[in-house]
Order: structure tokens, then C-alpha cells, then sequence
């Protein structure tokens, strides 16, 4: 009796948890459709390598060691929650100190974020971390 008491209750704690856990599931049968173009730009007179990773039309990471000024549009899925990009200095490819380094994020034509980044003493530099939404 002992057992089958034990049984039920470990049969209705695992209904229970399951039954928990698919009903706090969000199904989304219909993802967004159609694309958006994401553009990333760095400019600026900081003369060292910069080692940058962005989001990429799949919605991994992509990386490139680029010069300024650079830029990188790319056509992402609307199925992409968001992009960003960041970098530093590819090392031993350093600029002189005092040099900066703007960093622009565009979704379609609209700015959505950026920031400027100067080289420290050591002519490193580390770029602003941009992301945002692609909707």
C-alpha cells in the first residue's frame, strides 16, 4: 500500500512539473518576416588594427581585423532578435595615444546607437559595446 502511495504521488509531481513547464512555454508559430539592413561604421584618425566582432546576416559572429575608416551593411532576417558589434586593438597593430575611434550602429537608415572610444597611453584602444533590437 506504502508503494502505491509513493507511486502516486511521484506520478502526479511529475505531471505536475510537466504540465508546469509546457504551459509557461510561449509557442511562436509565426515569426517576423522579411529583412532589414544593419549597417556597422567605425571612423576616426586612430591609425592602429582593429579586431572587431559583429552580429552577421545568420545571427552569429562574425570577426574581421579592419582599418579605419570601415564599414559592413548587412541584410538580417526580421527572425534576428538583435545585432551589435564591438573590438580592440589587434595587437601588435597599435595607433598612437589620443587617437579616437567613433562607432555607429544603423537599423535600416535610422542611428540607433554609437560612441567614441580614445587610445590609451599604449595606443590600445577598445571600441563602445552597440547593440540593439533589429524591430
Amino acid at each position: 500500500m506504502k508503494k502505491m502511495f509513493l507511486l502516486a504521488i511521484a506520478t502526479f509531481l511529475v505531471g505536475l512539473a510537466s504540465g508546469s513547464l509546457t504551459s509557461c512555454s510561449k509557442k511562436n508559430d509565426n515569426p517576423p518576416s522579411g529583412s532589414t539592413v544593419v549597417k556597422y561604421e567605425l571612423t576616426g584618425n586612430y591609425t592602429g588594427r582593429i579586431l572587431v566582432a559583429f552580429t552577421d546576416q545568420n545571427g552569429g559572429t562574425a570577426n574581421e581585423t579592419v582599418s579605419l575608416p570601415w564599414s559592413k551593411e548587412l541584410t538580417v532576417q526580421n527572425s534576428i532578435i538583435a545585432v551589435g558589434f564591438g573590438g580592440q586593438t589587434s595587437a601588435p597593430n597599435y595607433g598612437a595615444s589620443g587617437q579616437t575611434i567613433t562607432a555607429k550602429l544603423y537599423i535600416g537608415s535610422q542611428l540607433k546607437q554609437s560612441g567614441t572610444s580614445t587610445a590609451d597611453v599604449n595606443g590600445a584602444v577598445t571600441l563602445p559595446n552597440l547593440a540593439n533590437p533589429v524591430n
